[in-house]
């Protein structure tokens, strides 16, 4: 069973109030459609993928439940160009393979290495396909949501200061 099919039977099972919940941490502008494409085992982009799988505690590339003690994964975004470069670099390394020939060796399209290789968004297989061949973890190019920076707070009071 593919991690899509996965993800799927686990949107399948879940009450309709968490699947509003999980709408709500994907920020594509089209949410319920995505979460109901993935819910039926449709393709869908892929940071509403790891969006949808970060919220819901599953590993992205096998469809498995992540431990309880492993930190939560929901990405902001998907670094398209650094993407770009680290698809260039394996089809380099591939012995400077054509977009066919690395394409084939992949098991994707020809056009969707060109895609990947221009920084364009890919759908969740596409991506989960490429980021294998690259060897890298699927969160590898995504920039996590950027937590605030601390406030620093004087102890002093203004008649202490000098």
């Amino acid at each position: 069973m593919s991690a899509s099919a996965k993800l799927a039977a686990v949107l399948q099972g879940l009450p309709v109030q968490r699947r509003a919940v999980i709408k709500r941490v994907v920020t594509c502008t089209q949410a319920a459609r995505l979460v109901s494409r993935a819910a039926k085992g449709q393709d869908v982009h892929a940071l509403a993928y790891l969006q949808m799988c970060g919220a819901l505690a599953i590993d992205a590339t096998t469809g498995e439940a992540l431990p309880a003690s492993a930190p939560l994964r929901v990405p902001a975004e998907i670094n398209w160009p650094i993407f770009a470069f680290g698809v260039r670099g394996a089809r380099i390394l591939a012995g400077d393979a054509s977009v066919r020939d690395f394409a084939a060796q992949v098991g994707v399209s020809p056009a969707t290495v060109s895609r990947a290789e221009n920084g364009k968004e890919l759908s969740a297989q596409a991506y989960l396909a490429l980021v294998a061949a690259i060897g890298v973890s699927p969160h590898y190019y995504v920039q996590a949501f950027a937590a605030p920076a601390p406030t620093v707070v004087s102890r002093e009071t203004p008649a202490e200061t000098p």
